[in-house]
């Protein structure tokens, strides 16, 4: 059995524990490691446990932060007719920009102002800009539907075999939030907000979050990767600045058997980076997936039991993406800020690869936000070869990531010369126990 040490003993050993395998050769990195993380616009929902932005402030995490990518723009598609189809890629009907933060919650502490065109978490951006100069926001596009998904990924398969409405896609999305032509709208008090430049400068680029590319749409993917690159550099030109295209693989991208196939070289020539979604691998998703693993390792061990179609980890991923043309210095590795459980979990192994009855109680289904499971009861262990932790209460067991596994998917990323890090998402990292690690890492190099 190799080791699995409870919280207290690993946090000593850490260091020299890690012997993590580097297979690529080191790179020097053109500029300093990325360090992003997403922020969802229903983190503000209106009830009393609403995370703002000012939390990102207070936290320390946007100080840390080199990107901040907001999720998610809308992805519309109501009719394959370009000519009956409105507005391809919005903002919410509510919220973004067109509802009033109070000052307490506000990240200068003042209110949104009647006379203010943005309102909302868009105005909230552009005063963390402010505050912090440095720091890139990004809109990211769709979000989550899976392979062949009702979500915005079956909205972007539509739009994205189609040249006209791929051309009107992008087209709205750079008139929209680079532009920053938002349509007028009411606010909650009564108020106008919206116009044309409205939102100008909050938005720094675009991030595709497209899940996922099918050997169907594998070239339409490529395409609408290639065609924003041309549309950014055009807008960039005439306003004489940059404007960033990024977008994101699956930790499984290696794996034929899930149905997802890419064009790697032409993706990362029009990119500036790509995040691998380290995480995600393992879930209590249904009776076939009661068999606990870690969702989120960075290696996958030789005694790991899933079967080999749907073996993957974070290296593997990495590894694929190198093998097909991509730069290492435009991969950012990914890492999550929740965690994925089982419930009624043999002690056997502690747990580690035993079939559960079903899916532990999450706030999200299986999933649970990583500050809950740091705070929950249960015994702590990191696995060092996987390079993963879970806790385990002799019942329910989660698979989550760590300030110690953080760390050491850090100083991976940075001995393999790649591009930096991702998380998903910092509602589940308030405290900023996850990103200060990765800034705290990346700083000592």
């Amino acid at each position: 059995m190799r080791s699995r040490i409870p919280l207290a003993v690993a946090a000593v050993i850490a260091t020299a524990a890690s012997g993590l395998a580097v297979t690529t050769a080191n790179a020097e990195a053109a500029t300093e490691p990325i360090n992003l993380a997403y922020y969802s616009r229903s983190n503000v929902v209106g009830n009393a446990d609403d995370f703002y932005l000012k939390e990102v402030h207070e936290s320390g995490a946007a100080a840390d932060l080199t990107h901040l990518a907001y999720a998610f723009a809308e992805v519309e598609l109501d009719n394959q007719d370009p000519a009956e189809n409105g507005e391809l890629c919005g903002t919410a009907d509510w919220g973004d920009y067109n509802f009033v933060v109070p000052a307490e919650h506000s990240v200068d502490g003042v209110a949104d102002q009647p006379g203010d065109r943005l309102a909302g978490q868009f105005h909230q951006l552009a005063k963390l800009k402010e505050l912090h100069p440095d720091l890139k926001v990004t809109i990211s596009l769709g979000g989550g539907g899976g392979v062949g998904g009702e979500g915005a990924g079956a909205r972007f398969t539509a739009i994205a075999a189609d040249p006209a409405l791929r051309a009107r896609f992008i087209e709205d999305c750079v008139d929209t939030f680079l532009r920053g032509d938002l349509p007028l709208r009411g606010d909650n008090l009564g108020h106008t907000r919206g116009g044309p430049g409205a939102a100008y400068g909050v938005f720094d680029g675009i991030d595709i979050d497209w899940e996922w590319s099918t050997p169907d749409n594998r070239d339409d993917y490529a395409a609408l990767h290639t065609e924003f690159r041309a549309a950014l550099d055009a807008y960039g030109a005439e306003v004489g600045r940059h404007f960033s295209l990024n977008t994101t693989f699956p930790g499984f991208v290696d794996l034929p058997a899930t149905g997802v196939d890419y064009d790697v070289a032409e993706i990362f020539a029009a990119v500036d980076f790509a995040t691998v979604q380290g995480y995600g691998l393992h879930a209590a998703w249904g009776p076939g997936n009661y068999q606990t693993n870690h969702q989120a390792q960075l290696f996958s061990p030789a005694d790991d039991p899933a079967h080999p179609d749907w073996r993957s980890s974070a290296a593997t991923a990495v590894t694929y993406l190198l093998a097909h043309g991509a730069p290492a210095e435009k991969i950012v590795l990914g890492v999550p800020a929740y965690a994925e459980g089982w419930t009624g979990v043999p002690g056997a192994n502690l747990g580690l690869y035993q079939v559960g009855t079903g899916p532990a109680a999450g706030s999200d289904g299986h999933a649970e936000l990583y500050d809950a499971i740091r705070d929950a009861p249960g015994a702590v262990y990191i696995d060092f070869q996987a390079v993963a932790a879970y806790k385990y209460d002799g019942d329910d067991w989660w698979s989550y990531d760590t300030p110690q596994t953080i760390a050491e998917k850090t100083r991976y990323a940075l001995d393999n010369g790649l591009g930096g890090m991702m998380m998903w998402q910092l509602l589940g990292d308030r405290d900023n126990d996850l990103v200060g690690t990765i800034a705290a890492v990346q700083a000592a190099g």
